[in-house]
């Protein structure tokens, strides 16, 4: 009987666990539910868009009859003026004609632009762009930004994707226009367009999208925003609400492969072969498809889907009220099957006492939700979590598992066997001895990661064959995890070419911030000699990046019985891989945070290399570079003042120091800095030392 109950607490305490990931949502398990969420898009038949989108293109037919791209202004207008006469709605262009032509084609395209007040022109944001360009966009740009902007509360800041440039059409044809619209799309960080943004802050104005500001004209409703100090609270397109988040983007409810929205081909349009109920009173966005030249961007349905289709596609979602939905109702039901599947298994663990009856009978009720889970999404565009119930599932029927078979007579085994390939013998043993100490399920520790990734290895892997380039790669890895192990840290995993290491966890490490450093030092060393032996053979020779940080972390594990995956998560982590990619712009090779070096005891070669921002941590950060190559005090001298001249703004005695850096040392670091200075051309005012970092 009381086995039985543990059952159910096994089953209880799995499902508050997995509600704590769920409710603060971490990123690992958030990219794994997203690439899950995307193949219901590709498991679901083709859905029916509106029939008043209309995409005409510029394709591969129309550039083979009226030549290559870019088209003659001319015949742009007369494009749009066949699009007029066919009785079209509204028109929004997804080009952009920045530079003057010939004066007629400008002016002939400035005509058809102003003959039906219905063509919304767009543009693009950059984030760099000369300052003349900057100052034309500042002034063409906000008397078409939102007007109807309803404050709910005082606002500091919305967190709205926000520029200081853009790139936009020329005065004379964007005079004519009714309306502009912004095309720029901004993939996630794995490159896959999930969501449009409706709007974005252009130096204090809040600009619309193209397809909202097109949907505007079309639907003649104004723009009406509602923010609070946590961001857009409501966007409304007359009445009608369309459900966006905090920082103004929406998911794109896509209908299935590129062409399902209704496609015309422009030398169709431009020769009169179309008919005209196909055209009459419909929105139309013309943009370029002919592959080389268009955009195009990689999606959940399509790994190569036209960018104009995809404003298309959020327009017809717009007109069919077609929107995935994940609000109140959706985490009500996460939440109930986070805590409801687990019970189940429970119940089942109770009924069989076989292993394999219990697997069989939990993969049922799996697949019967995950059946039903895909047809909320199907149905009613529901977008309810599948990570989360799964990982309930499976964890509370592992646990129970080895509550039934394991508890006792294989544990020392099985954590030895988990333990022993990724940390050193005498971490194991301390585990084993004191089992304790992990915290199966997840802790909050204090801790310190290491990141270390090979530069330029894609290029290395084109110019070797697969044999060598494994052995080459074996050749580094195994000497470089020997020397994590060593100083008592834990190689977390490998990512390719690159190495995870944690100090401090499982177990206790007291000089775990200098045990790192230790071993970061010793790598790069180890690196050094490798490359003589790697020329040898005629091995191309590697260059790391490491990237180091310390702070409270949650550490524990995931996995089944087979695979047992300890690892760490949170800001700390996420910090020290930042750290990682940031050696390139700087020219090092190893880099540390402020609360890394705050800990250390021994005393390493240090510099102050700059004051960061990072994309996802909005207080800035000190980063210090681990010198390790040969250098004499003089060296730290010069740099400490030039960096100290730099920050107080004088230019001048800064760069005397920097080009003497540059010059006896060949100091990358001195030349970022020089290239700094010599760029900005503001007054002291405007200078902030801080160096912020908008890509990961």
């Amino acid at each position: 009987m009381l086995k039985k109950i543990v059952y159910f607490l096994i089953a209880i305490a799995v499902s508050l666990f997995i509600y704590f990931l769920y409710y603060n949502q971490y990123d690992f398990l958030n990219s794994i539910d997203t690439k899950l969420q995307d193949s219901k898009f590709r498991l679901r038949y083709f859905k029916k868009a509106s029939d008043k989108v209309v995409l005409v293109a510029i394709d591969g037919k129309s550039i083979d009859k009226y030549g290559r791209w870019p088209w003659d202004r001319k015949l742009f207008a007369k494009l749009i003026d066949k699009l007029n006469d066919y009785g079209v709605k509204t028109i929004a262009l997804d080009v952009v004609f920045s530079e003057p032509s010939n004066p007629d084609s400008d002016a002939a395209l400035s005509k058809a632009i102003y003959r039906e007040q219905n063509v919304i022109l767009g543009y693009f944001f950059r984030d760099t762009i000369s300052e003349e360009e900057a100052e034309a966009a500042m002034e063409r740009l906000p008397d078409f930004s939102i007007e109807n902007i309803n404050l709910l509360e005082e606002v500091d800041k919305l967190p709205i994707l926000s520029f200081r440039s853009a790139e936009t059409n020329i005065d004379e044809i964007a005079e004519g226009a009714y309306s502009k619209g912004f095309f720029s799309v901004f993939p996630d960080r794995d490159g896959i367009l999930r969501r449009v943004h409706l709007v974005a802050d252009f130096n204090g104005f809040i600009m619309p999208s193209l397809a909202l500001s097109a949907l505007s004209h079309y639907l003649d409703e104004e723009i009406t925003l509602y923010v609070d100090r946590y961001g857009i609270n409501r966007l409304l397109l007359g009445k009608e609400l369309i459900p966006v988040d905090m920082d103004g983007s929406i998911p794109v409810n896509f209908y299935g492969t590129k062409g399902t929205i209704t496609t015309i081909s422009a030398a169709d349009i431009l020769e009169g072969k179309v008919d005209s109920n196909l055209l009459k009173n419909k929105l139309i966005f013309l943009g370029i498809t002919e592959i080389g030249v268009g955009d195009y961007q990689a999606t959940p349905v399509d790994s190569s889907f036209p960018g104009t289709e995809i404003h298309c596609t959020f327009a017809s979602n717009v007109l069919q009220n077609f929107f995935l939905i994940k609000d109140s109702k959706t985490v009500i039901m996460d939440i109930a099957t986070i805590f409801l599947l687990p019970l189940i298994v429970a119940v089942i663990s109770v009924l069989f006492r076989r292993g394999i009856y219990s697997f069989v009978t939990t993969l049922f009720f799996s697949l019967a939700y995950f059946y039903f889970n895909f047809k909320m999404f199907d149905v009613y565009n529901f977008q309810l979590s599948t990570i989360y119930p799964f990982s309930s599932v499976m964890l509370s029927f592992i646990l129970i598992e080895i509550y039934k078979n394991f508890v006792v007579e294989q544990k020392s085994k099985y954590l030895k066997k988990a333990f022993s390939s990724y940390i050193s013998e005498d971490l194991v043993e301390e585990i084993l001895q004191n089992p304790d100490r992990l915290k199966l399920g997840g802790e909050k520790r204090d801790i310190t990661v290491l990141f270390s990734d090979i530069r330029g290895f894609t290029s290395i892997s084109e110019e070797l064959d697969p044999e060598s380039l494994v052995s080459l790669l074996n050749s580094f890895l195994g000497p470089a995890t020997e020397i994590i192990l060593k100083n008592r840290g834990m190689l977390d995993k490998y990512i390719g070419d690159a190495i995870m290491a944690i100090f401090n966890a499982p177990v206790n490490l007291k000089n775990h911030r200098d045990m790192a450093v230790k071993s970061s030092m010793e790598i790069v060393s180890l690196l050094d000699r490798l490359n003589d032996d790697f020329v040898k053979k005629g091995w191309p020779k590697l260059d790391i990046s490491v990237g180091i940080n310390s702070g409270d972390a949650v550490v524990g594990n995931l996995g089944t019985e087979r695979r047992f995956d300890y690892t760490a998560i949170g800001d700390t982590v996420n910090l020290a891989s930042r750290l990682e990619g940031l050696n390139k712009y700087y020219g090092t090779k190893i880099l540390i945070s402020e609360f890394t070096k705050a800990g250390l005891n021994e005393d390493f070669p240090l510099r102050l290399v700059d004051t960061v921002r990072v994309k996802g941590k909005n207080k800035p950060v000190d980063i210090f570079e681990v010198v390790v190559r040969k250098v004499d005090d003089e060296f730290f001298k010069l740099y400490e003042e030039g960096l100290a001249y730099y920050r107080e703004f004088n230019f001048e005695q800064a760069r005397k120091r920097f080009e003497i850096l540059a010059e006896r040392y060949q100091d990358y670091l001195a030349e970022v800095y020089l290239e700094r200075m010599a760029s900005f051309k503001g007054a002291k005012e405007e200078f902030d030392y801080i160096t912020t970092f908008y890509k990961k």
